[in-house]
């Protein structure tokens, strides 16, 4: 009886994590391939919520001093986040300009040494 209570539980919980139950079979990632053959991360309502999460909260941590994730500074980080952006996502040019506005927004110092969106 235990193991079936146990096992209940289990399976319970599992049904109720909703996005992340194991019974979900929707990709994590959604990814559409270029006209060159290359695998991108497709621009989605979902990616692009996540995306504006996570930049509005490094922006966040800029603002108040935090040092940048496993870099040396923002700038730095900023400009590799743009250019892994520009190699691996979908309509790239709108999540790199999302950058530049919201830090400006904020009156944070542009960006130095980043390449042109191609």
């Amino acid at each position: 009886m235990l193991r079936l209570s146990l096992l209940l539980v289990l399976l319970m919980g599992c049904l109720g994590m909703g996005k992340s139950s194991i019974f979900n079979t929707e990709p994590y990632v959604d990814t559409v391939v270029d006209e060159k053959g290359k695998r991108l991360l497709a621009d989605t309502s979902r990616h692009w919520r996540d995306f504006t999460e996570l930049t509005h909260r490094r922006i966040a941590r800029e603002l108040d001093g935090a040092r940048p994730p496993g870099v040396d500074t923002w700038n730095i980080h900023w400009a590799s986040t743009i250019n892994t952006i520009k190699n691996k996502t979908e309509n790239a040019e709108k999540y790199i300009n999302y950058i530049i506005v919201m830090r400006r927004n904020e009156g944070l110092p542009e960006l130095v040494n980043l390449e042109p969106p191609q």
